[in-house]
């Protein structure tokens, strides 16, 4: 067996596998996201204006599909911030969805 992880209790010859025996406590976890969204916009906001300087006739938007729903937040705020449009691309009906540009600063 691997070290840190054991076998589920619930394991039988239908379903086996493995899951970790550690699990981050929910403030740590909560900690570690909210990091990882301000990261994630502070490098975002420095590459949109990174290509703004070297490219000012370059039209920028932003696709917030992919991620979870506190990114897709983020990449609308960021776009919100810098006055760039906001794409979103629906699962199902597999067409482009512009998200309305916010009237206040995010």
């Amino acid at each position: 067996m691997l070290r840190g992880l054991k076998s589920h209790p619930k394991s039988n010859s239908k379903t086996s596998g493995f899951r970790p025996t550690h699990r981050p406590i929910p403030a740590e976890a909560a900690r570690l996201a909210e990091a990882g969204l301000i990261r994630l916009y502070d490098k975002l906001e420095a590459h949109v204006n990174k290509m703004r300087q070297l490219h000012p006739d370059l039209e920028i938007a932003l696709n917030a599909t992919g991620g979870y729903k506190a990114e897709t937040a983020i990449l609308y705020g960021l776009g919100c911030d810098l006055g760039l449009p906001v794409y979103y691309l629906h699962e199902t009906y597999r067409v482009p969805i512009t998200l309305p540009v916010c009237a206040v600063p995010f």
